[in-house]
């Protein structure tokens, strides 16, 4: 745990708090986004309609049909790249 000189908002510390410790907050998807932008690629993620977490898995929904089958090919190997990103990770879902 950091220890500040200054005051710091309650917010402020939260947030670094989840940075630190590598967690996602259920309402942040903005940080989900940039993760998985970050483990799958800049273009399986443009065909990514829709992300996000809750009670610890990961929804993913994907636009194009051959890009869905290919990710659900190699879904071992990215529920791995994303656990090393994010804790508490149970199974990811593709719709």
């Amino acid at each position: 745990m950091k220890r500040y000189s200054k005051t710091t908002k309650i917010g402020d510390l939260i947030n670094s708090f989840y940075k630190d410790n590598r967690l996602v907050k259920n309402n942040s998807d903005e940080s989900l986004n940039d993760i998985w932008r970050e483990v799958i690629g800049k273009y399986v993620f443009s065909k990514t309609k829709k992300i996000f977490f809750k009670k610890n898995y990961i929804y993913i929904e994907i636009e194009d049909k051959i890009i869905k089958n290919e990710l659900l090919a190699q879904l071992p190997s990215i529920k791995d790249n994303l656990s090393d990103k994010i804790k508490n990770i149970k199974d990811i879902i593709i719709i």
